[in-house]
């Protein structure tokens, strides 16, 4: 049941993605909720932070409450929402930054940011040989 749950989330969430233009980098002005159940974003749109969050419930991420990781972002605050659920996330390996980096919590979800968590997230590695047809695949880290 619990798998069913998993791959009907990641077709819905696929198809919000490929239905959604595709924006990179921006700033949205949407307030969260803290809450443990899945962010659908707001007008069509979803933050890196909420998309992390959404991954950290559907695959079931936890960790002992001393084995949270150090929070090493340069533009991450403790007093965000979604605080936890992107250092969650880092600790299972979902999202590499390097320490210092940026993880850009309130920006907008771009396509290859999606795929590239969810891909890890799911275990999928695609061929390196393999051809892809959509417009934009040779701008994708993961196409």
């Amino acid at each position: 049941m619990k798998t069913l749950l998993k791959k009907l989330f990641v077709c819905a969430m696929c198809i919000m993605i490929i239905s959604s233009p595709v924006t990179v980098l921006a700033t949205s002005t949407a307030k969260y909720a803290k809450s443990s159940d899945i962010v659908y974003g707001s007008g069509g749109t979803i933050t890196r932070a909420e998309w992390l969050h959404d991954l950290s419930i559907v695959f079931d991420m936890t960790v002992e409450s001393d084995a949270v990781p150090d929070n090493y972002f340069s533009d991450l605050a403790d007093s965000h929402p979604y605080y936890n659920d992107i250092l969650l996330t880092v600790e299972f390996g979902v999202i590499d930054v390097e320490a210092g980096g940026n993880v850009y919590p309130d920006a907008l979800v771009t396509r290859d940011f999606a795929v590239t968590t969810l891909n890890f997230c799911l275990g999928y590695r695609g061929n390196e040989d393999d051809v892809y047809t959509f417009l934009d695949a040779d701008d994708c880290s993961s196409p």
